[in-house]
C-alpha cells in the first residue's frame, strides 16, 4: 500500500498578512473568546492586505516571464484590490495596478480600494484604455486568464493589443488565493459556524408533512437572520427520499415522510467568504440499507480527512476514497472529492483524481464523498477543513454519528 508523507514544517511566510482580527490558533481563539466576536467587528483589513498580495502576484508574473496581467474575474479583483462591484477590469504590471470601472462604480471603487490601485473611469475597456496601454507597452508580454475570458472578449483583446504578446495563463491569482491568511480564515470560520447553527436549528424543525421547499426556506432564513450576507447559492438543496440520489437536486414540493432520508447541501457567505456543508438527516428511524450506505460514506469521509495533508497530491486522495467506497457499494460519487473555498464557493484546488496539484498548508477545502442510488436515495457528508503540515483541522462541527442525525 502506498504511504502518504507530509512535508516538513516550514518557517512562517514573512509576508503573512494579519488582519485586525488575528486568529493565531483556533484553540487560543476559543479560550479567549475571539470566536464569538460580533460580525460588526469581523472585518478583514483589505487595505493592509493588498500590497502584499500584489507583491506576490508580481513575483508570479516575473517567474512566468510576464510584464503585465489582465483579468476580468470578480473574485480575483476583490482579492487584489478590495473592490466589491460586479463589473470591472484589472491590469497589473511591475509598477502599477489599474482598476477600470464605468461611471456606476467610480465612487464605490475609490472608497473601497487600496491606495496602491489607480481607479480609472471608462466607457469601453478595449477602446478607452487597452488600446492606449498597448501602444505604450508594445512588444511586452501580457498574461490573460484563458479560462475566464469569453470568445468575444478574447477576440477584442487580440484586436486592440497591437504589438503586445498575449500569453494564456491559468490559476495565477487562484493559487495565491488558495493559501489563506488569518483574517480570511476568521471569516470562513464564521460562515461555517452559521451553517452549523442552521443545521442545529432545522434538526428541531423538521417533521413529516413539511415540503422540501419550506425546509429550504427555513434554512436560508435562519442563515440570513444570523449573520450571512447571502447564501453560497440558491436555493438551499433539500433532497428527500429518492430525490437524494440527485447530487444537486432542485427543491420541490415533495412532503417529508416517516423513514425519509433528507440530504442538505448549502453554505453561508460572510464578507464575501463562503462555507459549504452537506449532511443527511433521517426521519423516524434508519433502515438497514440506509445504515449500510451511511456508514460506508462516513468511513470514506474519515479516510479523506486522514489522507489530507500539505504536500499530498489531490489525485491520490480522491482515488483512495473512491476505491474504498467501491469496495463497499455501487453508486459511488463521480464528482470531485472536494474543492477549495473562499471568495468563491468552488475554487482552487480541486481534489480530483484528474488533477495533479499538491495540497498546501492553509488551503481551505471541502471533503464530500457520496453514494447515490437511483430510485432509492443518496448520502453525501461534507466538511470544511484546513490543510496543515500535520494533516488537517476540521472546521465543520455539526455531528455525523448516526444517532445524532436520526430524528
Amino acid at each position: 500500500m502506498k504511504k502518504f508523507y507530509c512535508q516538513r514544517e516550514v518557517a512562517e511566510d514573512p509576508e503573512n498578512i494579519r488582519s485586525s482580527l488575528d486568529l493565531s490558533s483556533s484553540q487560543d481563539a476559543r479560550e479567549d473568546g475571539r470566536e464569538n466576536i460580533p460580525l460588526t467587528l469581523l472585518k478583514l483589513n483589505v487595505h493592509e492586505a493588498v500590497p502584499a498580495r500584489l507583491k506576490r502576484l508580481r513575483q508570479r508574473l516575473k517567474e512566468n516571464n510576464l510584464d503585465s496581467f489582465v483579468t476580468e474575474n470578480y473574485a480575483n479583483h476583490r482579492y487584489l484590490t478590495g473592490f466589491t462591484g460586479s463589473e470591472s477590469w484589472l491590469v497589473v504590471n511591475s509598477q502599477k495596478a489599474y482598476l477600470l470601472v464605468d461611471s456606476r462604480y467610480t465612487l464605490q471603487a475609490k472608497r473601497e480600494v487600496s491606495s496602491e490601485i489607480e481607479v480609472v473611469e471608462i466607457h469601453y475597456f478595449f477602446q478607452d484604455f487597452w488600446h492606449d496601454y498597448a501602444k505604450q507597452f508594445q512588444k511586452t508580454f501580457v498574461g490573460y486568464e484563458s479560462k475566464n475570458l469569453t470568445a468575444d472578449q478574447l477576440s477584442k483583446l487580440k484586436k486592440y493589443s497591437l504589438g503586445l504578446k498575449l500569453i494564456p495563463t491559468e490559476n495565477l491569482v487562484e493559487k495565491l488565493r488558495a493559501v489563506k491568511q488569518p483574517g480570511e480564515m476568521a471569516l470562513i470560520k464564521k460562515a461555517v459556524r452559521i451553517a452549523d447553527q442552521a443545521l442545529e436549528y432545522i434538526r428541531e424543525v423538521i417533521k413529516p408533512g413539511l415540503t422540501e421547499r419550506e425546509i429550504s426556506w427555513e434554512v436560508e432564513k435562519f442563515c440570513r437572520e444570523n449573520g450571512a450576507e447571502k447564501m453560497a447559492w440558491e436555493p438551499v438543496i433539500v433532497a428527500s427520499g429518492e430525490n437524494a440520489a440527485l447530487p444537486h437536486h432542485k427543491v420541490s414540493d415533495r412532503k417529508i415522510r416517516q423513514k425519509d432520508m433528507i440530504l442538505f447541501d448549502f453554505g453561508a457567505v460572510v464578507e464575501g467568504y463562503h462555507s459549504d456543508v452537506s449532511r443527511v438527516l433521517f426521519v423516524g428511524g434508519v433502515s438497514d440499507e440506509q445504515r449500510r450506505v451511511y456508514e460506508a460514506v462516513l468511513e470514506g469521509q474519515k479516510l479523506a480527512r486522514d489522507l489530507v495533508c500539505a504536500g499530498v497530491k489531490v489525485s491520490d486522495v480522491d482515488r483512495r476514497v473512491k476505491e474504498n467506497l467501491r469496495s463497499r457499494s455501487n453508486g459511488v460519487y463521480g464528482h470531485a472529492l472536494g474543492h477549495g473555498l473562499g471568495l468563491e464557493v468552488h475554487e482552487f484546488p480541486v481534489i480530483s483524481q484528474t488533477r495533479e496539484d499538491l495540497l498546501e498548508s492553509t488551503n481551505v477545502v471541502t471533503v464530500e464523498p457520496g453514494i447515490y442510488l437511483p430510485e432509492w436515495g443518496g448520502v453525501r457528508i461534507e466538511d470544511v477543513i484546513v490543510v496543515n503540515n500535520a494533516g488537517c483541522e476540521t472546521l465543520t462541527r455539526f455531528p455525523k454519528d448516526l444517532k445524532d442525525v436520526t430524528l
